[in-house]
């Protein structure tokens, strides 16, 4: 039964969205030669799982989410002392190339500033 409590304990996790842009960084969203690629470099701690960009797709737009996650076990980076890695690249992959369509920060309303890789 113990080990039935501690297993659910760690299933469990706290989810938060967030913006996928950083205003202190211009243009850290990247997007693929091809148009079918979004990256973002993004920090979290250690006892945060790694981050993941969700893509809505319009014919229109794309918006992007930011959902970060944290074990109840962990907590969250702000509620315990947790070192934070330098910034890791972290992608999605759309279902049709951007192309013409705007791109838009599904948490904050506005649109992404990016670059295309060269």
């Amino acid at each position: 039964m113990v080990g039935l409590h501690f297993w659910n304990r760690l299933e469990r996790s706290h989810s938060e969205d967030a913006s996928v842009t950083d205003s202190s960084r211009r243009e850290s969203v990247i997007v693929s030669d091809n148009g079918r690629t979004i990256s973002a470099v993004e920090s979290w701690g250690s006892c945060e799982n790694r981050p993941r960009i969700e893509a809505h797709e319009s014919t229109h737009a794309v918006t992007l989410l930011l959902k970060r996650t944290w074990p109840l076990w962990g907590g969250r980076g702000d509620e315990v002392s947790c070192p934070h890695n330098a910034g890791e690249k972290i992608s999605v992959r759309l279902d049709a190339p951007l192309g013409d369509r705007t791109l838009t920060d599904r948490f904050t309303g506005r649109p992404i500033p990016f670059r295309t890789a060269p």
